[in-house]
C-alpha cells in the first residue's frame, strides 16, 4: 500500500517521515535532540567564539512509552 499524500500544502508526499498525514512519535525525540544541539552550538558560539571548535551530541532513549500511535502533521493537537 502506497502512502497517501499529506493533506497540508507545505508537506510533500516525498517527506521521508510522513505517511498518510502523520508521523511516528519517535520523530519528536529526534526533533528535540536536534533542537538541543542547535541551541547548544549557538550558545557556545556566542560565549566562547569560533575557536572553541565543534562538538557533537549523541542522544539516547533506553525506554519510551508513547501514548499515541502517530502524530498528525499540520493539524490541531
Amino acid at each position: 500500500m502506497s502512502p497517501k499524500p499529506c493533506p497540508v500544502p507545505w508537506c510533500r508526499i516525498t517527506a521521508p517521515l510522513v505517511f498518510a498525514g502523520s508521523a511516528s512519535p519517535i520523530v519528536m525525540v529526534e526533533l528535540t535532540a536536534q533542537t538541543a544541539g542547535v541551541n547548544n552550538s549557538i550558545n557556545r558560539l556566542q560565549t566562547r567564539g569560533k575557536e572553541d571548535g565543534t562538538m557533537g551530541w549523541i542522544a539516547g532513549v533506553k525506554s519510551a512509552l508513547f501514548h499515541m500511535d502517530s502524530l498528525p502533521v499540520g493539524g490541531q493537537p
